[in-house]
């Protein structure tokens, strides 16, 4: 196991080159103080101890994104303090979370997941709403009732009814989750599907982008989406003039007729996700500079990255600016709201049934930016870094676009040597002009 001072360094070099396989690295100072670094680029404070009969604990500290090293390190010092005086730290956490009226997946789920678990992740809302309804028959079952063929029955009747293999494990995912936390604050003993494997899924499956032509049609169904826009504002302008109405804002004295044009062409050209896109702030636009900077706070990953901005985009945002409200702030504010961007799924299928384009999602966006760089000789690993993937296990299903080196190498067969291994005889030399046939 890797020994060293943890500090800032160390954590810094981790962020920078993670792992393949998760590693627990420990200090050099605070026996049993040590963090966890994982191949998805996650960092955990950890703190190892025997308790007063000899039983080996390890006991979570937390994030090293809520934690600085020296929190952690003291963190570590005071549970050891513990430790010494006889107490068992984690059986202290686990005997004060433990609620003697929770009894069911619903109360459990409810209660303490929801409060302890979820509430300090991005997605807690997300997987506690999924629990919720796809469970359902399962919430009134006490936990120590939930049986593995039970699941399983379960997760065959969901694949009759046309889920994906992909949304199953997904659920089946959320759910094994919050009964490891069961598990580990003491409402039950074990967990009762840990043995449910995932069903087999296509690791790389084909990526949907957009052809020349559906580009050309997006682009042109954008720009006469906004001179309709126009139109109907010179419509109604018309109108308020009639009858001596304040008149509304002249959209052909401005960039933009709204913000959809905009957060596509920053979608189809930094392959943002669209939690990234609609969190962007002025202060994160380097437009001198030509780059954006996606904060962890608003990344999927947790880190932040940094996305060169092309001259297309670099100029259609400095337009943007221009027209918004002030120079601080989101970049795309809600109209209705003035706040974050809740969704533009209207517009979007509008969008693309103007453009005749079809089975075509909002996500497919970031897969069209990755595979144009990806066609143009863009390398893998610089693909990655842009699409901010920890590793390149994600990044590997754009592969098959970049196939000019297979190609290559599969040509190399027609080579005269390799002609005679594959059909036992030599292929004869092109003639030459002024030989005789």
């Amino acid at each position: 196991m890797p020994m060293a001072r943890i500090g800032q360094r160390l954590i810094d070099a981790i962020r920078k080159n993670p792992p393949k396989v998760r590693v627990d690295y420990y200090d050099s100072d605070v026996s049993g103080f040590h963090l966890r670094a994982s191949g998805s680029g996650a960092i955990t404070y950890f703190v190892k101890y025997r308790n007063d009969v000899g039983v080996q604990k390890r006991m979570r500290l937390g994030s090293a994104s809520s934690l600085t090293v020296v929190q952690a390190r003291d963190l570590a010092k005071l549970r050891l303090a513990e430790v010494a005086q006889g107490q068992d730290p984690a059986a202290a956490r686990q005997a004060a979370r433990r609620d003697p009226g929770v009894q069911t997946l619903r109360q459990f789920v409810e209660g303490p997941y929801r409060e302890i678990w979820l509430s300090q992740r991005k997605s807690g809302n997300e997987v506690y709403k999924r629990l919720m309804v796809v469970f359902a028959e399962f919430l009134d079952k006490p936990l120590t009732d939930l049986k593995l063929g039970e699941l399983e029955r379960w997760r065959r009747a969901r694949r009759e009814k046309g889920r994906k293999p992909a949304t199953v494990n997904r659920d089946i995912t959320s759910l094994k989750s919050a009964l490891n936390r069961a598990c580990d604050w003491g409402y039950i003993e074990k967990n009762p599907i840990a043995k449910l494997k995932p069903e087999r899924t296509d690791r790389f499956p084909v990526v949907r982008f957009l052809s020349p032509a559906e580009e050309d049609r997006l682009m042109a169904a954008l720009d006469a989406r906004e001179e309709r826009l126009r139109q109907e504002r010179d419509s109604a302008n018309a109108w308020r003039r009639e009858r001596g109405y304040q008149e509304l804002l002249d959209l052909r004295a401005v960039p933009f007729a709204d913000l959809l044009k905009v957060v596509v062409l920053v979608s189809l050209n930094t392959g943002c996700r669209r939690n990234e896109v609609f969190s962007l702030l002025w202060q994160d636009v380097d437009l001198d500079r030509g780059f954006l900077s996606v904060r962890g706070e608003s990344a999927k990953s947790g880190a932040t990255r940094h996305v060169p901005l092309n001259q297309c985009l670099r100029e259609a945002l400095a337009d943007w600016k221009t027209q918004t409200t002030g120079q601080g702030g989101l970049v795309f504010p809600s109209p209705k709201t003035g706040g974050k961007l809740d969704n533009l799924n209207s517009s979007w299928r509008a969008l693309l049934k103007d453009a005749q384009i079809e089975h075509f999602r909002w996500h497919d966006q970031r897969h069209h930016f990755a595979s144009k760089l990806v066609m143009a000789g863009a390398s893998l690993n610089s693909v990655r870094a842009l699409l901010g993937h920890a590793s390149m296990t994600m990044t590997v299903r754009y592969a098959h676009l970049s196939n000019e080196h297979l190609i290559g190498v599969v040509e190399l067969l027609d080579r005269p040597a390799n002609v005679v291994a594959f059909t036992g005889r030599a292929q004869e030399p092109a003639a030459t002009t002024g030989e005789k046939a």
